[in-house]
């Protein structure tokens, strides 16, 4: 899998986040993370990356993590880095 394929089930993930909380979110374009497990994207309201104004944030929202192997898509938490995260993941 590729970033585009990943982005596309990322976009159609936050979607589905966005119609059940009733905010306009987008993903920061300019990070997302590749790793070996899969592209991590991260997510906040439109006002916030147009703004940068911390009203506009959401809380407690941690990144998407798209796996390479079969596009599954995984909450990351938001409490702790991507690096720690990714880790416990793939020693499961």
């Amino acid at each position: 899998m590729n970033q585009i394929d990943a982005q596309t089930i990322a976009d159609t993930y936050l979607a589905e986040i966005e119609k059940n909380c009733g905010l306009e979110l987008a993903f920061n374009r300019e990070v997302v993370e590749e790793h070996d497990v899969g592209f991590v994207f991260f997510y906040n309201t439109k006002a916030y990356w147009e703004t940068r104004d911390f009203t506009h944030a959401l809380a407690g929202n941690g990144p998407l993590l798209i796996r390479k192997e079969n596009g599954e898509v995984v909450e990351l938490p938001s409490s702790q880095s991507v690096e720690r995260s990714l880790a416990e993941l793939t020693n499961c």
